[in-house]
């Protein structure tokens, strides 16, 4: 069972980015690849992936590669011979065979989306993929008859020795769905969403609504639909902004809540002139301006526009960034890690595509840098995709971006960390007066790394801590009732951080239906384990007795001393509405008292009568009974039991109690009396509890009566 290391979601820092390293290094297309290791990207072959349009690749925190996929395949024996959807890991090997039955779509516009899970961000991640419209190409697979919609696989990276295997395969989530797949950060800085948009379904009234779906510690939740008007047509591709307030849908503006996942239309509408089609668009990283790559299948010159949301008439801020030759209007746009947009069109088919970028996205000028690299194209059709990542990680208000490591990072003992990142231009400046890239840290400190930008000086702030307690509580009931269960939580926790419980459950909520005590453990950022303990205790059900001190008959005008024996009560009540253990009555009725605690309610009464009473004869029944005597053998008072005879008596029996329960005397006759010792030894001094029960003559039941004699030496 794991236990996460990293507890801390997202800190506000003067500069607050994420770790857009996880995106250093891209491979799309057929085998084509690009390293933003040196700050610039690099082009890379060394790839295994042959994609048409959606892929993904995935880097972890550092920068160091992970694994990457293109989200899905094709039957190949379709015409064509496509290849089979597949997860590659970091040495390109296969790390899961997605055949032509799992994953998503070959041509899905975002067939793939990759997702930490909150549980253990470091080393779980869910990749979620999705199908294409064309889902039917050639056939449909047998059993999907409407395509495999939205799933996800878990990819854990401590299986095999670190490189990675698939954990949960091919979940299906909803079907059908088709093309759109994007994803943020939630608002509370620890869990995810993912979106989609169901555009495409033939069902009326399954058509034109976004699906969200939350990602948790807990797992990934059911999707949850919201309809959009019938005037707010949605689109293939979901863009959700770095800020995570606005979505991108086809050609149409959306408000997006991260802390609800409520969406809210803004009436805004990206119309082009005729011929042209707004193929593909990102935000900027600061999520002020929405770019558009334009064009048509009939070639010519493409253009990229953009917009800013920041005015007061968006649509008329319109402005065009540059041209570009383009002899396929189809390609995608995606941010990059050093802060540009990157987007991608393509040659004459089987010529292979082009990658061009948008430089400064976040200035009033950026400008445009047509077909930057070239990649070869061998497959009958070119391919016209780029990596889909969760756009939060490139946010930033710079001028450009430099990530220098996490915002945050625990320094352990013994343990050394190189921070640092590049830039294309160079001239990088230490808050410590160091002039290189990287250093290397073993203390705590407040590191800031300046550099050049080709869009302006850029900076990053990383805060190095102690290795912090984690201060988490239990909170629950502490009493358990018998057949009951309870729910014990753990509060306090921060975002990523788990921990396990002593049943071996590792959700922050459990069920138990014993008593006991119940502990939940956690590691600090530098493993070390912190436990919290909670005890819980049995609680029985009460119980009462009501009991007179003295035995009838009642007279008129006597007072009788009711009292209510009672055990794990935690409150009393009686019907005369008194609250005492102990009540003087003086007239006839029924008097009932009730005791509670938290596990339920137990009752007793008794019915007393008073009765005029003649003066008693000589041989009248007298049940009385002294409080205290003396057994020291001097003739007086030397034993306990019935002051006088009584010669009404059927039946009778008497018992006497120490104060800690012992039974110490016990007799059916009448008249055989106490003499104050225990197995042949006299009894300490000491109060005594006796019980009494008698028949008489005239009862038509027994009584059971009580009281407490004092024992003297």
């Amino acid at each position: 069972m794991r236990i996460s290391a990293l507890f801390i979601c997202l800190l506000v820092l003067t500069q607050s980015l994420a770790a857009q390293k996880q995106a250093n290094r891209w491979y799309f297309c057929e085998q084509a690849g690009l390293d933003f290791t040196s700050g610039e990207p690099v082009q890379l072959f060394d790839g295994q992936l042959i994609s048409f349009e959606g892929c993904v690749s995935w880097s972890d925190d550092w920068g160091n590669h992970l694994f990457y996929s293109n989200g899905g395949g094709r039957d190949p024996d379709q015409a064509g011979g496509y290849p089979a959807g597949t997860i590659w890991n970091r040495d390109h090997d296969v790390m899961y065979d997605m055949s032509y039955t799992e994953g998503g779509g070959w041509s899905a516009h975002q067939s793939s989306l990759v997702v930490p899970n909150p549980a253990d961000p470091d080393h779980l991640y869910y990749l979620f993929t999705m199908e294409e419209i064309e889902y039917d190409a050639g056939g449909s697979v047998p059993g999907q008859a409407f395509g495999r919609g939205l799933s996800y696989f878990e990819i854990d990276m401590e299986l095999n020795a670190g490189l990675g295997g698939v954990s949960i395969a091919d979940e299906r989530v909803h079907v059908p769905l088709y093309e759109a797949l994007s994803g943020t950060i939630h608002g509370n800085g620890c869990d995810y969403w993912v979106l989609v948009a169901d555009w495409a379904n033939q069902d009326p009234d399954s058509l034109n609504r976004f699906g969200t779906l939350q990602v948790t510690q807990g797992g990934v939740s059911d999707i949850s639909w919201q309809q959009m008007p019938a005037d707010e047509a949605l689109g293939s591709q979901l863009k959700i902004s770095p800020d995570g307030k606005w979505i991108i849908c086809g050609l149409r503006l959306f408000e997006f809540d991260n802390n609800t996942g409520e969406i809210t239309p803004t009436g805004l509408y990206f119309g082009f002139p005729a011929g042209t089609i707004g193929w593909a668009s990102s935000f900027s990283p600061n999520s002020r301006y929405i770019y558009y790559r334009i064009g048509s299948f009939s070639g010519g010159a493409g253009e990229i526009v953009r917009f800013d949301l920041e005015a007061s008439d968006i649509l008329a801020s319109q402005e065009s960034i540059g041209l570009f030759p383009s002899d396929n209007g189809a390609g995608q746009m995606q941010i990059g890690p050093d802060g540009n947009i990157y987007f991608i069109d393509t040659q004459d088919f089987g010529s292979g595509p082009r990658l061009s970028v948008i430089r400064c996205p976040n200035s009033e000028t950026p400008s445009l840098q047509a077909q930057i690299f070239t990649f070869p194209g061998n497959l009958f059709i070119n391919s016209y995709g780029l990596p889909n990542f969760m756009d939060h990680i490139f946010k930033s208000d710079q001028p450009g971006i430099l990530d220098i490591g996490p915002d945050t990072l625990y320094i352990c003992a013994g343990n050394t960390y190189q921070i640092g990142g590049e830039t294309a231009e160079g001239g990088y400046l230490w808050n410590s007066g160091e002039e290189q890239p990287y250093l290397t840290i073993n203390e705590p400190g407040t590191y800031i790394l300046t550099a050049a930008h080709n869009c302006g000086m850029v900076s990053d702030t990383l805060v190095a801590l102690d290795p912090q307690t984690p201060n988490f509580s239990i909170v629950g009931p502490d009493q358990i009732c018998p057949g009951e269960s309870i729910e014990l939580e753990v509060i306090g926790l921060e975002c990523y951080q788990t921990g396990i419980w002593s049943t071996d459950e590792t959700g922050p909520v459990i069920q138990v239906n014993q008593s006991g005590v119940y502990s939940y453990g956690v590691e600090n950022n530098c493993g070390d384990t912190t436990f919290v303990e909670w005890e819980v205790a049995q609680t029985d059900l009460p119980s009462v007795e009501v009991m007179a001190q003295t035995l009838p008959p009642y007279c008129e005008g006597d007072q009788v001393l009711l009292f209510a024996e009672a055990e794990n009560e935690t409150e009393l009540l009686w019907s005369v509405n008194e609250t005492s253990y102990e009540i003087l009555v003086e007239e006839s009725g029924l008097y009932a008292v009730e005791v509670t605690n938290a596990c339920g309610a137990a009752s007793d009464s008794l019915l007393l009568e008073f009765e005029f009473c003649p003066e008693a004869e000589s041989d009248s029944c007298q049940l009385e009974l002294p409080t205290a005597f003396s057994p020291n053998q001097d003739g007086l008072n030397d034993f306990f039991g019935l002051v006088q005879e009584c010669t009404t008596l059927l039946d009778f029996r008497i018992e006497i109690y120490s104060r800690w329960g012992q039974l110490v005397f016990e007799s059916d006759d009448p008249l055989q009396k106490w003499n104050g010792q225990y197995k042949g030894a006299p009894g300490p001094e000491d109060v005594y509890v006796w019980k009494m029960y008698v028949f008489l003559e005239d009862d038509e039941e027994g009584h059971t009566f009580s009281g407490e004699v004092v024992l003297l030496r």
